[in-house]
């Protein structure tokens, strides 16, 4: 059996913790804000739930799509740090204009 560096081992122990995080973040903790923030708002929790399905679809499709023809074009073309400078500059413009809602210490539970 191969033996990593010490610079491998960290990077698979990063990647693991990143992925628990992010997993954890988006199954357990994410829900349970935006069913909170939607039943705040006024929405059904029914409605809510279905919403909350409705936008991950899409987005997953949006991404599913896209995702392989822009990768192909930064590969190709050499836009790999444009791309990413461009996506980086777009979120950070466009998520003020996000609504924000504010849930009140309690309302998760």
């Amino acid at each position: 059996m191969k033996s990593f560096t010490k610079e491998e081992n960290s990077w698979m122990f990063y990647d693991w913790a990143n992925s628990a995080y992010s997993i954890i973040i988006s199954t357990a903790v994410f829900p349970l804000f935006y069913k909170a923030a939607a039943t705040n708002a006024g929405v059904s929790p029914s409605d809510s739930t279905a919403y909350l399905g409705y936008t991950i679809a899409i987005a997953t499709f949006i991404l599913a799509m896209l995702g392989p023809i822009l990768g192909t074009i930064a590969d190709y073309k050499g836009f790999k740090k444009k791309f990413f400078t461009f996506s980086l500059g777009s979120v950070s413009r466009l998520q003020p204009s996000l609504p924000s809602f504010q849930v009140t210490s309690g309302s998760f539970y």
